[in-house]
């Protein structure tokens, strides 16, 4: 007990320290916000993903040394000025209900175009010059019937189609077309190059996905294990306090929810070892011994309208027995960085000594199984 207090309590100190230090986010980009009295303030902007972009702004002006967090009525937008995104403060429709939000300017013009990701669901927002709103839902029609597929389409561009009335090519290329940023954006280009040229050239905003395609994020691990061992002719449990090192890979503007995992264990347990003593008789004699261990997978956080989420694990495990894991936990956002709750199960079934020794591919007849309670920091 001693050794596992001194254990966890190495791990919170290791935590604080690094927390102290990971402060700056990992992809800044330099851009500036606007303030609600049109000022305009230049510095750098973390971009975190397209969600998070669309909920706040996390921007450090030029000499400070301190992130801001801005909402959506704090400010009245933000851009980012290496790649041309910009955000703008905004109240429009999400299923029926007004909400404050940042909306991506996709293009300017006498039409606008906005989007907002809300989870899976992408939205586009159509505004002419008098202030009317149109709503525009990303979907695929394939897994409808034809006449299905027809309604849905049709009451999905009615407002797009009541905005740009004058126009049958446009209406046409709506309805021909599939409903992605790239095609919304060519047709609204269009209708204002033709029918809105009092409202001047439109002004076109598109992310380059080469400058924050991918993030990695480091993670630390403690948490105690209880499992089976086999060893030989021995099998028997064993408690485990363990550490874990890793880091996470993800293309956070494609697929914000999912990244790769990739983990270095090592833990403390009881060994238990078969002997025969110098009267010949057998015993089972007790000594430390250190296991490592290296996971590979997956992790997907579920979506919810809070900051806090749940989530699932899978992938790999493989030691001196190779096998496969699976987990579930809670996931807290703490500033940029997240803190996680979880269990997660494993079975081993390959004995790799065995492939190592004699080229012999063995399944072992009694898998070892364990299950891990957890606590991990990401930032």
């Amino acid at each position: 007990m001693k050794r596992l207090f001194l254990c966890y309590l190495f791990l919170m100190v290791a935590i604080d320290i690094v927390a102290q230090h990971v402060d700056t986010p990992k992809k800044q980009v330099s851009g500036y916000v606007i303030t609600n009295d049109n000022d305009t303030i230049h510095g750098t902007i973390d971009y975190i993903s397209k969600k998070e972009n669309n909920a706040v702004c996390r921007f450090l002006p030029e000499g400070k040394t301190t992130y801001r967090m801005y909402q959506p009525y704090d400010i009245r937008g933000y851009r980012f000025m290496d790649d041309g995104s910009f955000y703008v403060s905004s109240t429009l429709p999400i299923n029926g209900k007004d909400s404050n939000l940042f909306a991506e300017c996709l293009l300017l013009g006498g039409v606008s175009l906005y989007s907002y990701q809300d989870g899976d669901q992408t939205y586009y927002y159509m505004v002419d010059a008098n202030g009317k709103t149109a709503t525009i839902k990303e979907e695929s029609y394939d897994d409808y019937r034809t006449e299905d597929a027809m309604k849905r389409k049709r009451e999905n561009l009615r407002g797009a189609a009541e905005i740009m009335f004058i126009s049958s090519e446009a209406t046409q290329a709506l309805w021909k077309n599939d409903i992605t940023a790239a095609n919304l954006k060519k047709t609204t280009r269009r209708y204002n190059q033709m029918y809105c040229k009092e409202a001047g050239d439109c002004v076109e905003f598109e992310y380059d996905n080469s400058k924050s395609k991918y993030a990695t994020r480091f993670l630390m691990e403690g948490g105690m294990r209880w499992g089976q061992i086999n060893d030989k002719n021995l099998s028997y449990h064993a408690m485990m306090p363990h550490v874990a090192l890793g880091f996470e890979f993800g293309a956070s503007r494609n697929h914000p929810n999912l990244a790769y995992q990739f983990m270095v264990l090592a833990g403390l347990y009881k060994n238990k070892v078969m002997d025969l003593d110098e009267y010949s008789h057998l015993r089972v004699m007790e000594n430390d011994k250190l296991w490592i261990e290296i996971d590979c997978g997956l992790i997907y956080r579920f979506d919810t309208k809070k900051k806090h989420r749940p989530y699932i694990c899978g992938g790999t495990t493989l030691s001196m027995t190779q096998g496969l894991y699976g987990g579930l936990g809670y996931e807290f956002c703490m500033g940029s960085r997240l803190l996680r709750v979880g269990a997660k199960g494993n079975c081993r079934f390959i004995n790799l000594a065995n492939i190592l020794d004699s080229n012999i591919f063995e399944f072992k007849k009694m898998p070892s199984k364990s299950l891990d309670l957890s606590v991990a920091w990401v930032f």
